[in-house]
């Protein structure tokens, strides 16, 4: 190698270590007169009667858990805030254009935006730093994984919509020190948080935002309110729940075609019955329970399920009720008393039972069908 191109070498080391040393001397400089007599107690503006205006962000990342009978809800999100603090600004010119600068979340003024609907709050990622801009812009993004109370609708199950509220606001400045307003607009928070919690039991539908001012306690309060609007998935439903009690029903309407007077009815829709209450226990783990409304879907009103020696008892009891009635009933048709008034009877209540019960399954297929066209028109 020639000593031209060692020289040349040499040369452009010295100048990046200068180049270097001087940046890092400006990162230094900056920070030192950034904090310098800077108080984080004091709301960072120059004159008081001007508000501090922060601008709130927010990406749902996921749909966690759904507790419906808690009525809680579980959500993975970004939450992210942008004010200007009037004391954090510098001229880019003098700090060899330095156009960003971060520094410990912990040193500077932060708003007292809280959740109103949140039972718990936790940071899943800590983030002990904030962005500062020459002009003065904070930013400060917080992923947190927030349980908010959530007013649930179960009338429709497995077919509802839930609307949960996300309101963010400060717990002690008033209006007149910290206005709250909205950094993106609600169509654009949607189109970012669809594409990441579009997955599991629940989909995002809609997202809509509110702002207003709450007062309490002779103090007025700004306010964002987040709408998340979320629709269960209820395939799952419809395969392990609905389809199973469209089958026992089309088989229990089948069994009206056998002759009343063949004495086989009544152990046949016994049987069935039997059948569909074993159906029951076995799928009330999979039906959430309901606190105030008891949705269409749902044909039983038990809340605990039987235990296993407890159903064995009760169809071992009710078998040998139906074995008495069973022989009662023989032995009335052998004697053939009134045979003929019996048989007229019975075709009637037949045909009388029959109708009601083709209404009720008709008025029920209506409901389930009414129900899951109404979700999908109206999202």
């Amino acid at each position: 190698m020639s000593l031209a191109v060692l020289l040349t070498l040499a040369i452009g080391c010295m100048h990046c270590a200068g180049v270097c040393g001087a940046a890092g001397e400006d990162l230094v400089l900056l920070g030192q007169r950034l904090t310098q007599g800077y108080v984080k107690r004091f709301r960072p503006v120059l004159h008081w009667d001007q508000p501090v205006t922060v601008y709130l962000d927010l990406s749902l990342y996921s749909i966690l858990d759904l507790q419906e009978k808690e009525e809680k809800l579980t959500l993975q999100l970004l939450f992210g805030q942008r004010w200007q603090d009037e004391y954090l600004s510098w001229d880019p010119s003098q700090f060899d254009g330095l156009s960003h600068f971060t520094l410990p979340a912990s040193s500077v003024w932060t708003p007292d935006v809280t959740i109103k609907e949140a039972l718990s709050e936790k940071t899943s990622v800590a983030v002990p730093y904030v962005s500062v801009t020459p002009q003065g812009w904070v930013r400060l993004s917080q992923p947190l994984v927030v349980v908010l109370r959530c007013s649930l609708a179960m009338f429709r199950f497995p077919f509802d919509i839930q609307k949960c509220n996300i309101t963010f606001g400060p717990s002690l400045h008033t209006v007149d020190d910290v206005k709250i307003a909205l950094e993106r607009h609600a169509s654009a928070v949607f189109n970012e948080s669809q594409s990441f919690s579009s997955h599991g039991e629940w989909e995002l539908l809609s997202i809509q935002t509110y702002s207003f001012n709450e007062t309490m306690e002779n103090r007025t309060y700004s306010r964002i309110a987040f709408e998340v609007v979320m629709g269960r998935c209820p395939m799952f439903y419809v395969v392990n729940l609905i389809v199973p009690s469209a089958l026992v029903m089309l088989i229990d309407l089948v069994g009206f075609g056998i002759p009343a007077e063949s004495g086989e009815r009544i152990p046949f829709k016994v049987t069935l019955l039997f059948g569909y209450t074993v159906f029951l226990v076995l799928v009330n783990d999979i039906l959430p329970p309901f606190k105030h409304a008891t949705p269409v879907l749902v044909l039983s009103t038990e809340k605990e399920p039987w235990s296993g020696g407890e159903l064995l008892d009760a169809l071992r009891e009710v078998e040998a009720e139906v074995r008495e009635v069973g022989a009662e009933v023989r032995l009335t048709l052998e004697r053939g008393r009134t045979h003929r008034a019996c048989l007229e009877l019975m075709d009637t209540l037949d045909t009388l039972c029959f109708c009601v019960y083709l209404t009720l399954m008709a008025a029920f297929v209506l409901a389930i069908t009414g129900l899951w066209l109404w979700g999908h028109e109206h999202y």
